[in-house]
């Protein structure tokens, strides 16, 4: 896992701990291959109904950013050396190197995901003596992102209120699922099974393509503040929005999300 990731993670874990803190100030598998992957590339598109092609649109931002099929459920063509690359990022970024892994990722996401760290860092950020605390606990590198978090929080907890990060973890929720199906760990029904009411909540969450994506990149920005991607991603966002064959132009956003 990368180092900026396991910053993430160290940082994250010690915020929650600054309630506790508080509290007691003196208290010291095997994988299981997937069903059906034989579909015709080709008529991928022509064969999903709208509401799936709906769903697969949700995470458009990271698909394009990996240069990825918006079109097709496991993202491109399964091929020996796509399927070996996925699992390697899976790997890598995620710590998921099997099933059971790309389950419980799924499972942390639905529960709390980066929304209970931004949550955590929204109740306490005016505590001064909480964020000193939690500061003390970092490296001078960690505690310089920190305070970039920190500002991002101060600037879109009020805005974002009980929405918090919800398009950012559910959209790289859809797309685990996605990378799932084509590494093998879970079958096109589950993943289908797992996109769907994914979808239907930020559907119910946001108001547009525009809105879902805004919060997708205050959450990579959260995530990874000093990023270089960061720019990347928002020129990506302008794209969706405005090229004539973006699934966030061909797709309405008020597409029925129900499967007849």
């Amino acid at each position: 896992m990368k180092a900026q990731v396991r910053a993430y993670l160290l940082f994250a874990s010690l915020l929650l701990q600054v309630n506790c803190d508080a509290i007691e100030p003196t208290a010291g598998k095997k994988s299981t291959p997937s069903t059906g992957r034989k579909e015709s590339v080709q008529n991928a598109y022509a064969g999903y109904p709208v509401a799936k092609l709906w769903a697969l649109a949700c995470p458009a931002l990271l698909t394009l950013n990996n240069q990825h099929r918006h079109d097709l459920l496991w993202c491109t063509d399964a091929t020996t050396e796509n399927i070996a690359h996925e699992k390697r990022m899976l790997a890598e970024w995620w710590g998921i190197h099997s099933r059971a892994d790309l389950l419980q990722t799924l499972t942390d996401i639905t529960t709390g995901g980066s929304r209970a760290t931004f949550d955590e860092m929204a109740k306490q950020y005016q505590d001064e003596s909480a964020m000193t605390r939690l500061q003390e606990k970092l490296s001078v590198e960690d505690r310089a992102e920190f305070n970039d978090r920190l500002k991002i929080v101060r600037e879109y907890a009020p805005k974002l209120g009980f929405r918090s990060l919800l398009g950012w973890d559910y959209a790289r929720y859809i797309a685990l699922c996605r990378w799932g199906t084509l590494c093998g760990y879970i079958s096109q029904d589950e993943a289908w099974a797992k996109i769907m009411p994914a979808a239907k909540l930020l559907q119910n969450s946001f108001t547009s393509w525009a809105d879902l994506g805004e919060n997708y990149l205050i959450g990579r920005r959260f995530w990874q503040p000093n990023s270089e991607l960061n720019q990347s991603y928002k020129e990506n966002y302008m794209k969706l929005l405005s090229e004539p064959k973006s699934p966030w132009k061909t797709i309405p956003w008020s597409t029925s999300l129900t499967i007849k």
